[in-house]
């Protein structure tokens, strides 16, 4: 199965970026292709999560219209995505 989260950031070090380092491990423990999308963009990683398990930034710094910005990094996202699944 393939399985996206999408999130703000990886590297706040908090609460919502343990859990989803957490269910992403396990997800791709057993056996599912997980993807992370982050709209911010920032590499460091406070939590550790498997090399198997994408991370992906979707920031636009173009727009600082929060919606636009959320439907062009969903946009680039999609494409990614498809882009992908060819290979």
């Amino acid at each position: 199965m393939k399985i996206l989260f999408v999130i703000p950031s990886m590297s706040g070090g908090g609460g919502a970026e343990r859990v989803m380092s957490i269910l992403s491990n396990e997800f791709s423990r057993l056996g599912n292709h997980v993807c992370i999308a982050q709209t911010t963009r920032d590499d460091r990683e406070p939590y550790k999560i498997d090399d198997d398990i994408q991370l992906v930034n979707c920031y636009s710094n173009r727009n600082r219209n929060l919606c636009v910005s959320l439907i062009i990094s969903l946009n680039k996202l999609i494409r990614f995505i498809k882009k992908e699944n060819q290979t």
